[in-house]
This record gives structure tokens, C-alpha cells and sequence, in this order.
């Protein structure tokens, strides 16, 4: 673990600050951010095959603390690339024995492109690679601290915004390595503004839509899990599906720093773990410049007659109109 302090301190240094994934992006050319996040989240219980509630054996316990860094830039206003490191830290029990492991799980690489809007709707795609910094040790005796497996995952994201309030519809495709089966993750939200503060609700998700190569043997799964994780499902998990619920709330200080935070619930799931979420996030960015006002966006009030509304002069406003007509006969040439 030391020798990524370097890297972290770097990386604060630079950007100021770093963040739970964030799908109400920017798309201004010359435009920076950066986030940083926590995430808290516990469990003392399991969704079955079924989608029935399970507790964890008696005295079983597992918590894990997510912290991740991030940062994006564009060079276009259409196009955007992003990077980051994923740390987990999580405490276990079995009953007997208590572990805990503190581990960089993850390094990542993206690009975001938007292909359409206009003034209220917008939609962009987005591609990332998670790249695992560790495997599983079936036999090992630490605590699993991640699935273990590079993944890539390609989404689509449709927002749309006005003066008060936002919404998103997010579905995309998890590819996972290692054996581990496919996920289609998606979500959905909005929220309203009060002036600087805004509050929202957000339901995300993901569900196999492959399935995972022990999919006929999830005790080999299992086993492993009860040993080092207390039985939990949070990583590791034969074919989960899970949905969750959270309400926050965003502070924004002008366009350049925002505050998020956030807490939920999972509500339904299978070979999941169920249990509460908790956690902030933190935005700070510069370079927002104003979009140029493009044409097409602007109602048309050329060439109206005069008993269709529009932009018209005001002629009475006490001014001789005259003084503004063309003279309809040419002045004399003077005289030399």
C-alpha cells in the first residue's frame, strides 16, 4: 500500500480533488474536472437465487470503504477522456475470526463522446476499461477486497434538463473477465433545483446477462466467501442482479466546485448482497467556457407580418420617425 502514496499525493496535488461516477456531465471544449469520492457501504444479509432475504451466519459481518480518484478533460466540446484509481477497504467476519484488507483495486481509462442535442434533451455514449489490480486467491486467507477481473463496459446515457429539473436513463454492457458473467447495468433519476441546492433521487442497477462459468457450481463461489468474506455476495457472486435506491443531495459553489451526498438502499437483488449505502463526493472544475447559441436553437422571428407575435420595433416611443427614412430624391451637387 505504500508505495501507491506517491502516486496519490500526485495526484491530489494536481487536480485539488477527485468521485463517484458523475452522469450529468459537461461538454465544453477546454473543460477540466476532477472528483473525489467515499463510498460506505455495509451488509449483515444476502439475496438468494430466488430474490429472498438471507442474514449472513450468526456473527458474520462485512463492511467495505470505497475511496476513488478521478479526473476528465475535453478537448472538443463533444469529446472527453477520463482516468482514475478505485482503493477498497473491507472488515469481515465469519463469526470466529475477524479480517480486514486494504487494497487499489482498480485502475480505469474512458472517453465519453456526445452525439446529440438540443435545448432540453441530450444524449452521449461512453466507453471504460477497469483494469483489476488483483486476482482472487481461492486459497488465500485475506479478505476479498474486489471481483478480481478486468472489465469493459460501453453505455448510453439519455439526460434531460431544464431550469429546475434533471433526469437520466442510463443502460450499458459490463464485459468481465476471469469467468465471471456479463452484467447489463443500468439506471434511472432526476432531481430538482432550490438556486445552488439540488435533490434527487437514484435507482441504479445491474443485472447477468451472461452466465458465469461456475453458474452450475456457485458452492466453489460460496465456500470461499464464507471463509474470508462472513458469506457475503457484495464480490465475487455467481450470476448477481441487484437494485438499489438512493436519495442526495448536490451543493453547488458556482460552476466550479460541487459537494454530493448520498445514501440507500438495496431494495431487490439475487446472488447479491444486500445492505446500505452511504457516501460524498466532491467536484471541483475549471474552463467552463459559454457555448456558442447556435442557430437552430433559436425560434425564428424574421419576416413576421404584424399581427403575428414576435420582436418589433417600438415606433412609439415619441421620436420623429422620420429622421430614420432615406431621402427619396438625391441633394443637389453644390456648386464650385
Amino acid at each position: 500500500m505504500t508505495r501507491f502514496i506517491p502516486l496519490i499525493f500526485c495526484m491530489l496535488s494536481t487536480y485539488q480533488a477527485v468521485s463517484a461516477e458523475e452522469v450529468y456531465k459537461p461538454f465544453v471544449a477546454g473543460r477540466f474536472d476532477s472528483y473525489l469520492s467515499a463510498e460506505y457501504f455495509s451488509s449483515s444479509g444476502n439475496y438468494d437465487s430466488g430474490g429472498a432475504k438471507q442474514n449472513l451466519i450468526s456473527g458474520a459481518s462485512f463492511q467495505n470503504i470505497s475511496t476513488e480518484l478521478s479526473a476528465r478533460y475535453l478537448f472538443w466540446d463533444k469529446f472527453g477522456i477520463y482516468t482514475g484509481l478505485l482503493f477498497n477497504n473491507v472488515q469481515t467476519s465469519n463469526g470466529v475470526r475477524d479480517r480486514a484488507n486494504s487494497a487499489l483495486a482498480y485502475y480505469s481509462f474512458g472517453a465519453d463522446l456526445e452525439v446529440y442535442r438540443n435545448l432540453n434533451w441530450s444524449v452521449y455514449v461512453d466507453g471504460n476499461y477497469r483494469m483489476a489490480n488483483e486476482s482472487i486467491n481461492v486459497t488465500g486467507d485475506d479478505a476479498i477486497a474486489s471481483d478480481g477481473a478486468n472489465e469493459a463496459i460501453v453505455s448510453a446515457v439519455t439526460i434531460f434538463q431544464n431550469e429546475s429539473w434533471r433526469f437520466y436513463g442510463k443502460a450499458g454492457y459490463d464485459y468481465r473477465t476471469e469467468g465471471l458473467s456479463a452484467l447489463v447495468r443500468y439506471g434511472v433519476g432526476g432531481d430538482y433545483s432550490f438556486g445552488s441546492l439540488k435533490v434527487g433521487l437514484n435507482l441504479p442497477g445491474y443485472a447477468t446477462v451472461q452466465d458465469d462459468e461456475k453458474t452450475a457450481t456457485p458452492i466453489d463461489r460460496d465456500l470461499v466467501t464464507t471463509r474470508v468474506n462472513g458469506g457475503s455476495r457484495k464480490y465475487y457472486a455467481v450470476n448477481p442482479n441487484s437494485l438499489e435506491a438512493q436519495i442526495y443531495a448536490v451543493y453547488n459553489w458556482g460552476k466550479d466546485l460541487a459537494l454530493k451526498v448520498y445514501g440507500g438502499n438495496t431494495i431487490t437483488g439475487s446472488n447479491s448482497a444486500e445492505g446500505f449505502t452511504g457516501g460524498l463526493a466532491l467536484n471541483w472544475g475549471f474552463g467552463m467556457a459559454k457555448k456558442a447559441i447556435r442557430s437552430q436553437d433559436l425560434p425564428n422571428n424574421s419576416n413576421l407580418p404584424d399581427d403575428e407575435a414576435g420582436f418589433k420595433v417600438d415606433t412609439n416611443d415619441g421620436v420623429d420617425q422620420g429622421i430614420f427614412q432615406k431621402s427619396q430624391t438625391a441633394p443637389a451637387p453644390k456648386k464650385k
